[in-house]
């Protein structure tokens, strides 16, 4: 109900928005002049429309469902906007939220709520392909997906704020494998001993992503073309991606910035070539059935990669080897954090990564960076400290 005050020669129309996630009661207010000449009944009727419709106007918005709301979203923000993968993969994720809590109005939506739904991620049976637990990536998708919509909602004056800050994901155990945490350089080291004696194909895709912090994508849209052993430069202009929908299809990097050239060390060199030597006698072994393409990654008879082979190879490399599994992605991680603690600056990780931002470096990689401005100090410390007197 509206809140009417005389103020001078105007009215102040009050209404209240609902309360935050925090309890506090919102309050939105307006002020409405009457015209020159209006009596009193003209006044007091007009005021009370006006006071109707302010109301109202927060009503409307109120009353939209999440589930609604998300496919506003998705229309303006999302569809032909972002690229295929993304695109699909915000489709896909928005079912189980608007199955779990789309009922709920947009503006009613508390941290609980979210706290709940997060939850109910991390427990047994949720995965429907091993209908075991959600990865703690994947439950961390759930939660940026639910706060990329609410944020919208904050945009557009909807809501106050994000009921999504805050909420908490199980630190421990619950929705987390052991593979979201990158090798260390000791089994990084006995990885690359052990990868030794595995096909080119197999080799040159780990050294790639060890040696040179490219993507998964960014490896396997790779072409002879691109490389020039002479110089040693390699440049990453494509990636080769994967939907449901669309298939295999080629694509440009992430973002402007992942279009970039790397430096290839003599590791990567010596395994593409070893990779070109294996193509070379799987195209004499199939003959016409060999599926011509300019890819440095096909399987036995040219044609294109699962988009998961790499990965399912890596998960049996494991299982017999007895490393610890680890996710395709840690090995990019790995590459950053090892350049950050043998001191190479944020600025030349970022462009070495492609990332869009240096700020990105600096999230991600927050923990590996703290660790190198610590030895930074002791290594101050070590040249001029003080020597310690002999009594």
């Amino acid at each position: 109900m509206a809140t009417i005050t005389k103020r001078g020669e105007g009215y102040r129309i009050r209404v209240s928005d609902g309360y935050t996630t925090s309890s506090k009661q919102v309050m939105r207010s307006m002020t409405w002049m009457p015209e020159p000449g209006m009596t009193d009944r003209q006044i007091q009727k007009e005021l009370n429309r006006q006071a109707v419709l302010f109301e109202e106007s927060q009503a409307v918005n109120a009353n939209i469902k999440l589930e609604k709301f998300i496919e506003q979203w998705l229309a303006e923000r999302v569809d032909g906007k972002l690229k295929e993968n993304t695109r699909e993969k915000y489709h896909r994720i928005s079912k189980l939220v608007k199955k779990e809590i789309g009922h709920l109005r947009i503006d009613k939506i508390t941290k609980r709520n979210i706290q709940l739904f997060i939850n109910s991620l991390e427990v047994e049976g949720v995965n429907q392909i091993t209908k075991g637990r959600l990865s703690s990536k994947s439950v961390r998708d759930y939660l940026s997906f639910v706060s990329s919509v609410c944020s919208y909602a904050v945009e557009l004056n909807m809501i106050k704020e994000n009921p999504v800050k805050g909420i908490k994901i199980a630190p421990n155990g619950v929705g987390r494998l052991e593979d979201d945490k990158c090798y260390t350089l000791e089994e990084a080291q006995h990885f690359l001993e052990l990868l030794q004696n595995e096909p080119a194909l197999r080799k040159a895709f780990f050294i790639c992503a060890i040696f040179g912090g490219l993507r998964k994508g960014e490896i396997l849209g790779l072409e002879w073309k691109d490389v020039d052993f002479e110089s040693g430069v390699l440049p990453i202009h494509r990636i080769a991606e994967y939907t449901v929908i669309k298939g295999h299809y080629t694509d440009t990097p992430k973002t402007k910035m992942s279009i970039r050239s790397i430096y290839m060390p003599d590791e990567i060199v010596t395994a593409l070539k070893e990779r070109q030597e294996e193509q070379k006698k799987n195209r004499e072994l199939v003959g016409d059935r060999w599926k011509e393409s300019d890819r440095i990654f096909t399987d036995t008879e040219g044609g294109t990669l699962g988009s998961s082979s790499m990965y399912n190879w890596l998960v049996r490399f494991c299982a017999k080897t007895g490393m610890r599994r680890v996710s395709l992605h840690s090995f990019r991680h790995l590459n950053a954090t090892l350049l950050i603690s043998n001191g190479v600056d944020v600025k030349t990780v970022s462009a070495l990564l492609g990332h869009a931002q240096t700020s990105t470096t600096l999230n991600i990689y927050s923990h590996a960076l703290k660790t190198a401005q610590a030895k930074a100090m002791q290594t101050v410390a070590n040249a001029i400290g003080l020597k310690k007197s002999d009594k």
